[in-house]
C-alpha cells in the first residue's frame, strides 16, 4: 500500500537476480516511493481501484506476468539469493505451489511451514531458533507472505478469492489448491526473512473488521471439508 523505499528495494534487489521479471502491483491510492528500484525487469503496474485488498491486487499483477511459474512475493520479505531455486526445485509432477522458511530479523522463526490447525495461526515453528522439519514435506497449507505457485493452477483455481482482503487469502488459496488435485510442498531449503506484518500496519482499512469478514466467508467455503476431517491428524481429505 505505501510501503518505504528502503523497504521496496531490499525486497526487490534480493530477488531481482533470481527471476526473469517483476511485476510490481498496488492500488489506487497506494504509492511507488520516491527513490524505488528501477530496473528493465521491474514493472510497476496500478489496478486503478482503492481498498481491493491482497488477494485481488494479486490477481490483478499476475495479468502482467509471462512466466509458467509465479513468485507471490509481500514487499516485507527478503530472499535468500537461491531461494527462488530452491523452490523451482521441488516444482515437481502434481506440485502446485511450494512455500519455504521464513525468520524474522531477529532469526526467530515466522514460519517453518503451515498447518490449518494449532497455536499462531497454524506457523509451525512459531518464534523458535531451529525448524522441526528438516526435507521438503507435503502439507495442507502454507504462508502466503512468499511463494511459488504453477501458473496454470493457480489460473485453474481462479487465483485468490477477492471478497478476502488480507488474511485467510492464502489459507483458502492452499484448500482451492488441494481441492483440485495438487500438492502443496514446504522447503526448508529456500529462506527469506519476513520484516513483521509491515503491510497491515499501513493497511486503509480496519484490519480487525476485514478478518472477522474473511473468516466468514472461509468457513461458509470449507466447513464441510473440516467436518469431513474431524478426528483426522494427517492431510485434510476433500472426499
Amino acid at each position: 500500500f505505501k510501503p518505504s523505499a528502503a523497504m521496496l528495494n531490499r525486497c526487490l534487489e534480493a530477488v531481482l537476480p533470481q527471476v526473469a521479471e517483476i511485476i510490481v502491483t498496488r492500488e489506487q491510492t497506494g504509492i511507488v516511493p520516491d527513490g524505488s528500484f528501477q530496473h528493465a525487469k521491474i514493472k510497476y503496474v496500478c489496478a486503478g481501484e482503492s481498498n481491493i485488498g491482497f488477494g485481488k491486487n494479486v490477481n490483478f499483477g499476475e495479468r502482467f506476468a509471462t512466466g509458467d511459474f509465479l513468485l507471490i512475493l509481500n514487499d516485507d520479505v527478503y530472499l535468500a539469493p537461491d531461494a527462488v531455486e530452491k523452490m523451482l526445485n521441488e516444482m515437481k509432477d502434481g506440485v502446485g505451489l511450494v512455500g519455504h522458511l521464513m525468520r524474522y530479523p531477529s532469526g526467530e522463526i515466522y514460519c517453518g511451514g503451515k498447518k490449518f490447525s494449532g497455536p499462531n495461526g497454524g506457523h509451525i515453528d512459531y518464534h523458535q531458533t531451529t525448524p522441526t522439519i528438516a526435507v521438503p514435506t507435503e502439507m495442507d497449507d502454507m504462508n502466503g507472505a512468499s511463494f511459488l505457485v504453477r501458473r496454470s493452477a493457480f489460473e485453474q483455481v481462479g487465483g485468490f478469492d477477492e471478497r478476502i482482503m488480507f488474511y485467510l487469502s492464502d489459507d483458502d488459496l492452499a484448500m482451492k489448491f488441494r481441492q483440485a488435485g495438487w500438492k502443496l510442498i514446504y522447503t526448508p531449503f529456500a529462506t527469506g526473512v519476513h520484516d513483521g506484518h509491515q503491510e497491515t500496519k499501513t493497511a486503509p482499512f480496519n484490519v480487525r473488521e476485514e478478518q472477522q469478514k474473511a473468516q466468514i466467508i472461509f468457513n461458509e467455503k470449507w466447513k464441510v471439508v473440516f467436518d469431513l476431517n474431524k478426528g483426522n491428524t494427517g492431510l485434510l481429505k476433500f472426499k
